[in-house]
């Protein structure tokens, strides 16, 4: 029986063929890569909060989470020293009930995330800071007292505030699988 004979340059072109084959491929899965990471690019929608928080807060908060329901990731810049608790509940709400994740970043270096910053923290999907932030003093206080002088009597109102505002940052907490105890050392600490 003779044996099979392969010419030496058929071998050749055999391997040719199949690098050039390679080559394209090759081209192609690059191109397509490439293409792929263009297309496919992540939406950041920024939104910022520095001040007190109030009605127009809540209103450019609201918005900015609704207009930013396609985007992928929401970042949330904040420097508060607090506001008022109807605008806080406000931007609570639409952080809890965003469909896109809502990083909340204390920041710059110094800034703070007090009272009603500290709820915003912690309804964040992921809250975060900067070296050098703080939060905390999210204790409730009442203007009415504050304008009249206060007093040091803990009225039952008082007391009543207080207990949901505990309620509050507990349920925060937990939602977001965060320590409940640590969210509520700026409480136990006030009443020491």
């Amino acid at each position: 029986m003779p044996k099979a004979c392969i010419r030496p340059g058929a071998v050749l072109q055999i391997f040719a063929y199949k690098n050039g084959f390679f080559c394209i491929a090759l081209i192609f899965l690059f191109l397509f890569f490439i293409n792929t990471c263009i297309v496919h690019a992540a939406r950041i929608v920024e939104l910022s909060i520095k001040g007190p928080i109030g009605p127009a807060t809540a209103d450019y908060i609201t918005y900015g989470v609704n207009k930013a329901q396609k985007a992928d990731l929401i970042i949330v810049t904040l420097d508060t020293p607090g506001g008022l608790d109807a605008s806080t509940r406000i931007i609570m709400q639409q952080f809890l009930t965003s469909a896109v994740p809502i990083i909340t970043y204390v920041s710059p270096n110094g800034a703070r995330a007090a009272s009603a910053g500290t709820y915003i923290l912690y309804a964040s999907t992921l809250a975060a800071m900067a070296p050098g932030t703080e939060l905390g003093a999210a204790s409730p206080v009442r203007l009415v007292s504050i304008f009249n002088g206060g007093s040091s009597k803990e009225s039952t109102e008082s007391k009543k505030m207080m207990n949901d505002s505990l309620a509050t940052i507990r349920t925060l907490a937990q939602f977001r699988n965060r320590n409940p105890a640590f969210a509520e050392k700026p409480y136990s600490m006030r009443h020491q």
